[in-house]
């Protein structure tokens, strides 16, 4: 996005941070952004984001809380009490992100010879409410600093025609949680509809991911290079066409 930007603006010095973190939702961001980002001191921020509040609401119990909750609630009580070196060793384990995978793994292997393991009980209209409010609090955070949301594409909510390998990744999603695709799509039709009515500066992403079936996803919600170049081509040329960055002075450009 840098270079792209450096090519569409020759002579401006700028400068973009990729602060992204993994697993963060909403909730985490805008603490993130309060504890990290706002020292920077940003001319202008990017929130690339949307789905992870999703995912952590099909298995959390209430909106808002983060993704894997019981496994991070087990090692915030662990901190506050000592352990003979036996439960030492097992709470090593137990917080490995080699486990982690495995466990994933484990969980999404028998959840495919059960339809409907995991029912969520937070509604989409939740998931987005809790989106759009951390949202407009960030926003008040970064003002008058420019704040502009992109909503992260992803298999089931994207205009590009879907790879069989990626179909393949949906079908088995549903096989898990029954009526995934659906549920993705209303939340991120309510989160979309919700920053507009906020007026909010969007970048639209449903259509960077071109017209063919070409493979692109890895999963769910992780995309390869060809995918990232897309969209930070898409980013750039949004940005340039709306005048985003001023050309009669030097700009620092950040990026959370």
């Amino acid at each position: 996005l840098q270079t792209l930007l450096r090519e569409l603006h020759p002579g401006l010095d700028l400068e973009v941070i990729n602060a992204g973190q993994i697993g963060f939702g909403s909730t985490q961001e805008l603490i993130y952004f309060h504890r990290q980002i706002l020292p920077l001191e940003p001319d202008l921020v990017l929130l690339l984001d949307g789905y992870n509040d999703i995912l952590a609401d099909l298995t959390n119990p209430a909106s808002g809380w983060p993704l894997h909750s019981d496994l991070l609630k087990s090692r915030f009580e662990d901190s506050f009490h000592p352990h003979p070196l036996r439960k030492d060793i097992f709470a090593l384990f137990r917080q490995s992100r080699f486990l982690d995978l495995i466990m994933r793994l484990l969980s999404e292997t028998i959840a495919g010879n059960r339809r409907g393991l995991i029912m969520p009980r937070v509604a989409p209209t939740a998931t987005s409410e809790n989106y759009l409010r951390n949202l407009r609090a960030l926003a008040r955070l970064a003002a008058p600093t420019p704040l502009w949301v992109a909503l992260q594409p992803v298999p089931a909510f994207t205009q590009k025609p879907l790879a069989p390998e990626e179909q393949k990744i949906l079908a088995e999603k549903e096989e898990i949680i029954p009526g995934y695709a659906e549920r993705i799509r209303e939340t991120y039709r309510l989160m979309k509809f919700g920053l507009i009515l906020t007026g909010a500066r969007m970048v639209d992403l449903e259509n960077a991911l071109g017209t063919e079936p070409k493979l692109m996803f890895a999963d769910e919600c992780h995309f390869g290079d060809d995918a990232a170049d897309r969209i930070a081509h898409e980013i750039a040329n949004q940005w340039s066409e709306a005048k985003v960055i001023p050309e009669s002075k030097t700009k620092s450009l950040k990026q959370s």
